[in-house]
Parts: structure tokens; sequence; C-alpha cells
């Protein structure tokens, strides 16, 4: 059997047995882009846009609990990191 058939049979069978918790989203086409650049922006206005969103669960919009994450993280180091000898 190819990897393709494969691949095919594997997510038919998966679909099959989750079909009430997949996401209604999972089923739409992907996004393309022509570059990078162009994908990038596409990101950051969706980013933006959902920065008022209040979450299920949560009692902060994206972008109260953004700004906290932030005021947490650590400065770069002040010279370059070297992952490897």
């Amino acid at each position: 059997m190819c990897v393709a058939t494969l691949l095919i049979n594997l997510c038919f069978n998966f679909l099959q047995k989750n079909k009430e918790k997949i996401d209604h989203n999972f089923i739409l086409p992907v996004p393309r882009f022509e570059n990078f650049d162009a994908l990038n922006m596409y990101l950051e206005q969706q980013c933006l846009h959902r920065q008022g969103a209040l979450l299920r669960g949560h009692k902060e919009t994206i972008e109260q609990r953004l700004s906290r994450d932030l005021d947490a993280l650590m400065d770069l180091p002040p010279t370059a990191y070297e992952p490897c000898e």
C-alpha cells in the first residue's frame, strides 16, 4: 500500500471515530499566500483583530492576558546564544 493511500485511510478512520468532536473549521480551505510577507501580514491582522476577545473560561481579554505574559518574560541575553560548540 502506498503512503498516500495509507494516510487517506488513517484520516478517514480518524474522522469516522471523532466526527462529533471535530471542529467545523477543520473542513474550511487552507488559506494560501504568495509569500511569507503576505502570510505574516495576514497573521498579524488576525491576531490584532482578536485582541479584545474574551475566551470561554477566562475573565480577561486576550490583550490583557498577553500584556501580563509579556511583563513576565525575561529580556534577551546581551550576547548571541551559541547552542552548539
